[in-house]
């Protein structure tokens, strides 16, 4: 009785613990650099390790191209269900973001109205992004150069979700799967 009363409280105190994925994208004059970190610890450079060993292996047969395409169709409906589901918690999963883009054109009047669309198109992405998870802390800058041809690109987003969320949404992922293909549970 005692271990099945630790095992809850150890259950308990694992759901409210956070997760936290950092991804950093960086683009400056021809330099294009993408990290996603996992706590403190680098994922891309084990990414990259498993993307030498598949390349080594490039055989890929026309029946596989159409199982792919199914599987992409069902995935997509999968992603979209999911999403419409997540869209009505009561805790959401938390996405800090700090996006800096510094550009500039020759032509002073079209760097201005490119302005204009850019931080349009930016908060428009965000309130979509906004219904999904919970944007408190977000930092934009867009910074126009008059005058000159430049561009410059940095984006840090941080997404805080807890074992529970985490949980929760491979429940979703394992029913809702089960469901586009057809089969039933038992």
């Amino acid at each position: 009785m005692i271990i099945i009363l630790i095992f809850v409280i150890f259950l308990i105190i694992l759901m409210f613990i956070k997760v936290e994925i950092k991804f950093i994208f960086n683009y400056s004059e021809s330099n294009i650099n993408f990290d996603v970190y996992l706590y403190k610890f680098d994922i891309t450079k084990f990414m990259e390790k498993d993307k030498k060993k598949l390349n080594h292996n490039n055989e890929v047969l026309k029946n596989e191209t159409n199982k792919k395409r199914l599987d992409f169709q069902i995935s997509l409906n999968l992603l979209l269900e999911i999403l419409n589901k997540i869209k009505f918690l009561k805790r959401k999963p938390r996405f800090i973001i700090e996006n800096y883009l510094e550009f500039g054109l020759d032509e002073a009047d079209i760097t201005a109205i490119l302005y204009g669309h850019l931080t349009s198109f930016i908060y428009f992405i965000l309130g979509r992004i906004s219904t999904y998870v919970d944007l408190k802390e977000t930092k934009i800058n867009v910074i126009p150069r008059y005058n000159s041809n430049f561009l410059k690109f940095y984006f840090q987003g941080i997404l805080q979700i807890r074992i529970a969320q985490i949980i929760y949404i491979s429940f979703l992922f394992i029913t809702l799967g089960r469901k586009l293909n057809g089969s039933t549970s038992n």
